[in-house]
């Protein structure tokens, strides 16, 4: 059973929450875009004190208003970005999410999410090169009966907006949202893709298994200290910022740094993507540069040879209407040409990182057969656990 909710307590975890956003704190997190964690670099940014940069950022981290995540720019290592949805699961969600994450290692994220049905978000990082084996993958799902449907959307690059205060009230401790004013920057928006969504890399380069080693660290926890990576891998702390600095920074495979701030606490959040379509490039430029410094956007996935993306929102849940409300003005004025959405249930979900073990030589090592038997034998496994269960019913048989 669900637990009930206090509403009171809510809101005041939320004023607790939102004092942790002060000017000196939103120095600090800009600062943190650029130079991850150095702190060194981050005080000399910021104008502040090493030792109140130190308190700051561990306090900012730990309390989950800032998470920072490593840009990492997979098509410079030969892998590909593609989101899927996976329409209509015939088995429980969360089965279904236990069977992605063992079958097949290059999956990078999964969610259960809700609209008029039921509905699996997945994202995964394969070579590429095996296109074709992928999209057999995602159609053996349906063989097997565990989905009703699927789309496939190939994208060309992410990114994740930079954090911005514009919409924050500091004196009053408030977000303060500017839907219409939002509208009219749209306009005046750069009609430039920010790079990591221009198009796949056409230089690819080789990476060797420090990098690749350095590269999951990261990718797993960006707060990570290459010191510790060394003694981890048991390499010298030199070899290991040799590595970093000249085959993984100066080859534009880490692109930096990204302080991902989280508005609001998750119970007062809405989580969502968003399928965006536009009538030409240019104002799919000018939308995704608008987005930028806007308290609820994450994220966003160009989709390949189309003008349309995913978005990630973390919207306040009691705003949500106002914001679709938005969205619809835009179809009204022409900036948008139509959009669905889903929201996620982030109470359960897969997150993982790029198999690094399996690259192999330098090149990357997709066992597309091995993906379809593991995904025949889990799921095997698991409609057996179903069957067995007398209280569940569900839609396989």
């Amino acid at each position: 059973t669900s637990k009930p909710i206090h509403y009171a307590e809510i809101l005041n975890g939320l004023s607790e929450y939102l004092k942790h956003i002060d000017e000196r704190n939103v120095r600090i997190i800009r600062a943190m875009c650029k130079y991850g964690l150095n702190i060194s670099r981050v005080a000399k940014e910021s104008g502040l004190p090493l030792t109140s940069v130190k308190y700051r950022m561990d306090k900012l981290i730990n309390n989950g208003l800032v998470r920072l995540v490593a840009k990492i720019n997979f098509s410079r290592i030969g892998i590909r970005t593609v989101a899927a949805m996976l329409y209509k699961p015939q088995i429980p969600g969360d089965y279904l999410l236990d069977i992605l994450a063992e079958a097949n290692q290059y999956l990078s994220y999964a969610s259960k999410c809700f609209s008029n049905s039921n509905s699996i978000y997945t994202i995964h990082r394969i070579p590429i090169g095996h296109e074709v084996d992928f999209e057999a993958y995602l159609n053996k799902l349906k063989k097997l009966n565990l989905i009703r449907d699927y789309e496939i959307l190939w994208a060309t690059g992410s990114y994740y907006f930079p954090p911005g205060f514009e919409w924050f009230d500091f004196k009053g401790k408030v977000w303060v949202s500017r839907w219409s004013d939002w509208v009219k920057e749209i306009d005046r928006a750069s009609a430039i893709l920010p790079k990591s969504l221009n198009s796949i890399s056409n230089v690819i380069f080789k990476i060797d298994s420090v990098d690749s080693e350095l590269l999951y660290r990261l990718e797993m926890n960006a707060t990570v200290n290459i010191s510790e990576v060394a003694s981890q891998i048991n390499i010298s702390p030199q070899l290991a910022r040799y590595h970093y600095l000249k085959h993984l920074v100066e080859t534009g495979i880490v692109e930096g740094f990204s302080a991902i701030v989280t508005p609001y606490p998750l119970q007062l959040l809405a989580p969502a993507i968003f399928f965006l379509e536009f009538p030409n490039s240019t104002l799919m430029s000018k939308f995704i540069n608008s987005l930028s410094g806007k308290p609820f956007a994450h994220s966003v996935i160009r989709v390949a040879n189309e003008n349309k993306v995913i978005s990630q929102f973390f919207i306040n849940a009691v705003e949500i209407v106002q914001f679709l409300k938005t969205l619809n003005s835009l179809i009204d004025i022409g900036v948008i040409k139509d959009f669905s959405y889903f929201l996620l249930d982030l109470s359960r979900f897969y997150h993982g990182t790029l198999p690094y073990n399996a690259l192999k030589d330098g090149v990357w090592i997709y066992s597309h057969n091995e993906y379809v038997e593991r995904l025949k034998a889990v799921s095997e496994k698991i409609v057996e656990k179903l069957k067995t269960a007398s209280t569940i019913s569900f839609k396989y048989y």
